[in-house]
């Protein structure tokens, strides 16, 4: 496991109570292959297709994934009848899932335990995250990340360009990088 150095702020605490309602969002693995064809395609000047770029309901057809998006559908229906609710759905190309489920809910599904992690320099200064998760070998290929479940809050600076003052917001990491930073992350 690598450790981030933005995690360093944060300090692991006890086990979240299970009764925590957490919101964690699901990310389907889109249609990259799809995608990268078609850019080629609007960027080489001998193709037909150059410089016919796509609107972005064209992008979220073509980058659609149905087989990744029926097996997390799947998953998320078995998370509901263990109590988790869906919050919200990308509509445009459901590949963004929000579910609200207690800790112990995640626990169970992602293999993992959640910690309570305190940074008094961030607001909010107590957060619940886990060190590391497993999907389910069902959805393993399908989902690109889980959000919210190792990323730890970061510090953001904005402003001055590296001269003069800096200003400092807290902005959650949403990378898959980021996650790779913080924690591991496989199939069970």
């Amino acid at each position: 496991m690598v450790s981030s150095p933005l995690a360093a702020k944060w300090k692991k605490m006890d086990p979240s109570s299970l009764d925590t309602v957490l919101d964690l969002t699901i990310t389907v693995k889109e249609n990259n292959d799809a995608l990268s064809e078609m850019l080629m395609k609007v960027s080489e000047p001998s193709s037909p297709l150059y410089g016919k770029h796509l609107t972005k309901e064209e992008v979220d057809k073509l980058a659609s994934n149905p087989d990744a998006q029926a097996a997390v559908a799947t998953w998320i229906a078995q998370l509901e009848s263990k109590g988790a609710v869906v919050q919200h759905t990308d509509v445009s190309s459901a590949s963004h899932i929000t579910l609200s489920a207690p800790i112990s809910v995640w626990n169970d599904a992602l293999g993992c335990t959640f910690y309570d992690f305190v940074n008094a320099d961030h607001t909010p200064s107590t957060i619940s995250r886990a060190t590391e998760y497993y999907l389910p070998e069902e959805v393993s290929t399908s989902v690109a990340m889980i959000h919210n479940v190792v990323q730890l809050p970061m510090e953001v600076f904005r402003g001055g360009g590296g001269h003069g003052p800096k200003a400092t917001t807290s902005s959650f990491a949403s990378s898959s990088s980021a996650a790779a930073a913080t924690a591991s992350v496989g199939a069970k």
